[in-house]
């Protein structure tokens, strides 16, 4: 993983983080290794919530509320994985592959099974898919950008980061109104905010890097 390809995050500069990273090197653990465990945390999360989401509203709840601990555990991996790798002076040759790729497998399974896990499924599957579809073409921007000489674009408004913490926040929600009135519309809405903020996520990216790429003629 490159220095100038690498998503900025300020978290990163933490000491527990800085700490976990430290440990977690000492231990033997490398970069890519990391990488892989965040889709296997989320293929986990996934199943988890699927299961709990056959059974009474009361456990469909539990399964809600504990989905956004697995996809906080992956964000966790996603920013362990650079530290060790960039910090911790791990990089491999590639090391880009494993920091991307898994994160191609994880965003879809993470969209999908909420779309699955909506009682409202008419809206929830399609909305799923559709969300799951627009995350990586909003990575493929920026790749896309990259890979034509432009600098790498994380802007939003809907980056990884910030589709984790929406669809962490419409599962608490789903969780908390499956309890009460035993619907889920808050997947739903989770999930339309997913699709729209992709769709311009996308459109920014792929102008800024036309205009840098422009410019720079």
């Amino acid at each position: 993983m490159s220095q100038t390809n690498r998503r900025p995050i300020a978290v990163r500069d933490r000491p527990v983080f800085q700490s976990l990273a430290r440990k977690m090197q000492a231990a033997g653990i490398r970069p890519n290794t990391v990488s892989i465990a965040s889709v296997v945390t989320m293929v986990v999360g996934a199943m988890v919530l699927s299961i709990c989401q056959s059974g009474s509203n009361t456990v469909g709840a539990i399964g809600l509320f504990l989905f956004p601990i697995f996809i906080l555990i992956r964000s966790i991996c996603n920013l362990i994985d650079g530290m060790i790798a960039v910090e911790g002076g791990e990089q491999t040759a590639s090391g880009e592959i494993f920091n991307d790729f898994p994160d191609r497998i994880s965003d879809p399974i993470m969209l999908i099974v909420v779309g699955y896990a909506a009682i409202e499924r008419n809206w929830g599957v399609p909305l799923g898919w559709a969300a799951a579809l627009s995350s990586v073409v909003v990575a493929y921007a920026r790749m896309l950008g990259t890979a034509a000489g432009a600098s790498p674009q994380f802007i939003g408004p809907m980056a990884k980061t910030h589709r984790m913490l929406v669809i962490s926040i419409a599962c608490i929600a789903a969780g908390c109104e499956r309890m009460v009135i035993g619907s889920t519309w808050s997947l739903v809405a989770g999930l339309g905010v997913v699709v729209i903020g992709s769709v311009f996520t996308t459109v920014r990216r792929l102008k800024r890097s036309i205009r840098e790429l422009e410019s720079a003629c």
